[in-house]
């Protein structure tokens, strides 16, 4: 009889499948919360969330309501803690949830009505910034209607996102046949408008880079950018002209050099000396002649 009820229960086993046997896959082990103390209504909403986060890595550890509470409680400081600690045995065992505990916790902070029309004024009054993207800009905006007992529609998401968006972004989206119908889909696609126009701005030379190209002229050695040839030909027909003496009668010539001979007072019109070429050949290699006898590059 004992080989019969030993045979059945290992037929049973064979019978059964494995994963009833097999252990529960292993939960991640969610990082300690930050130490809680109530200071600001975005303290209250970005402490809450990390604790949430948790709550999704480990289900099984907390899935209860009173494990969820406990869990947080360990890191609450200050009056919070102490005016849940007085609060908690009044409450009956429904009231004791998680999202009991955080409006708990977020109504020390603000009285509700007050916190309602803070938040409401806020969201309407919102503006995207001039340096703020599309996604920052939604992700305030979420915050804020986060906090408004009243949902909004998804239509009336899209449109107030829309309205509140810099009139850049909005032309740029209204070029497209076809405007995004929902909240999500213009986030998407004014974001990729907003990369394509860093990568054409960063494509684009700068107003400094193309100075930088130009040719500068070298204070330290006196050289200067090679004359045009338009400024060349004009001092080689200025060489080739024969000076006018102005007129005015008698005038002291004896602070005026000629360019022919090198003589001083007379004009190269009434030199007496054959024509030379030399300064036709120093004005195209863009050089002038010194009164006191030194040849030098022009300024």
């Amino acid at each position: 009889m004992e080989l019969e009820i030993g045979s059945q229960t290992a037929r049973h086993r064979s019978s059964t499948p494995a994963s009833q046997y097999s252990r529960p896959p292993k939960e991640l082990q969610p990082e300690k919360l930050s130490p809680y103390e109530g200071k600001s209504v975005r303290a209250h909403r970005d402490w809450t969330r990390s604790a949430e986060n948790a709550f999704r890595l480990a289900p099984n550890t907390f899935g209860t309501e009173i494990a969820k509470i406990s869990y947080a409680l360990q890191f609450i400081k200050g009056t919070p803690y102490s005016s849940w600690v007085e609060k908690e045995p009044s409450l009956s065992e429904d009231q004791l949830t998680w999202e009991y505990f955080r409006t708990f916790l977020l109504d020390l902070i603000e009285d509700p009505v007050n916190r309602q029309l803070e938040a409401m004024q806020h969201y309407m009054d919102s503006k995207q910034g001039a340096d703020q993207s599309t996604v920052s800009f939604n992700s305030y905006l979420m915050g804020l209607e986060s906090q408004l007992d009243e949902p909004y529609t998804e239509t009336q998401l899209r449109n107030h996102l829309w309205c509140k968006l810099r009139p850049e972004i909005r032309g740029m989206l209204s070029n497209y046949q076809e405007i995004p119908k929902t909240r999500d889909a213009i986030v998407a696609l004014a974001t990729r408008l907003e990369s394509n126009k860093r990568k054409a701005s960063t494509s684009k030379p700068s107003e400094r880079d193309q100075k930088r190209r130009l040719p500068q002229h070298d204070a330290k050695s006196g050289s200067r950018p090679p004359a045009s040839s338009a400024a060349t030909n004009s001092r080689l027909s200025e060489a080739n002209s024969t000076p006018i003496q102005p007129k005015g009668g008698n005038k002291d010539l004896t602070t005026i050099q000629c360019f022919n001979c090198r003589q001083m007072g007379h004009y190269a019109n009434n030199c007496k000396e054959p024509k030379k070429e030399r300064e036709i050949a120093e004005l195209a290699s863009d050089q002038y002649y010194d009164p006191a006898g030194n040849e030098s590059a022009s300024p």
